[in-house]
């Protein structure tokens, strides 16, 4: 063993199980390290606190929310569809408006409805314009 390896045999251990991963796995190199990025991210991103049984369907219906405002399309675009959602329900959470305070009553209630909202004017839109001659 070299002075450098025993210098740094954590290192050494996670270089040789990563090079052991990427030979047995079916994904190529760069897909792999994604899958890995984003179970690092599902890990710093879970709650340090106790987490209801129900917030699940709420993340999901937040999830199906950022797609439609993507219109399903590429990964990225429903990335940022989803934190433009987590941003707004933040932001609705602690908007005051006047004096009144929205609150987080509203921070779940109002993304959904700007969602159906968008989804009805854009099948309009395309009513109208498709209807239109040429």
């Amino acid at each position: 063993m070299s002075t450098a390896a025993s210098e740094a045999p954590v290192l050494d251990l996670l270089a040789t199980m990563t090079a052991a991963s990427v030979e047995r796995s079916e994904l190529d190199p760069r897909s792999l390290m994604l899958v890995r990025l984003a179970a690092l991210a599902a890990v710093v991103a879970a709650p340090s606190a106790a987490f209801a049984t129900n917030a699940g369907g709420l993340l999901g219906v937040n999830a199906l929310v950022a797609a439609l405002i993507a219109r399903f399309g590429s990964s990225w675009t429903s990335f940022a569809a989803g934190l433009g959602v987590g941003v707004a329900e933040a932001a609705i959470a602690n908007a005051h408006i006047g004096g009144a305070q929205l609150g987080p009553e509203y921070s779940e209630v109002l993304p959904i409805a700007f969602a159906l909202v968008l989804i009805a004017a854009r099948s309009w839109r395309a009513k109208h314009t498709a209807a239109e001659p040429l």
